[in-house]
């Protein structure tokens, strides 16, 4: 998680404010970003095959276990071409 939001001004994303960071207690297992762009973003990332949860003007992007560091390179190379 922390990877993910190190890296997310390499891509459009990054331009979101993040609502619960790192630093935030208790971490979730997603990070949620508001952005105008938020459904937009959505599109674009199922485009790319990229699963992502939207709800109004928030992106949720989920983390799990199974992930790891090259899951949220691939992530962030795909978020980046949208």
């Amino acid at each position: 998680r922390d990877r993910l939001q190190a890296r997310l001004a390499e891509t459009p994303l990054g331009t979101a404010e993040v609502l619960n960071p790192e630093d935030a207690s208790p971490l979730a297992r997603f990070l949620a970003l508001r952005s105008p762009d938020a459904a937009p973003f959505a599109g674009k990332l199922a485009d790319r095959e990229v699963m992502v949860d939207v709800r109004d003007d928030v992106l949720r992007i989920g983390l799990a276990l199974y992930h790891d560091a090259a899951d949220v390179d691939e992530f962030i190379a795909r978020a980046a071409s949208i």
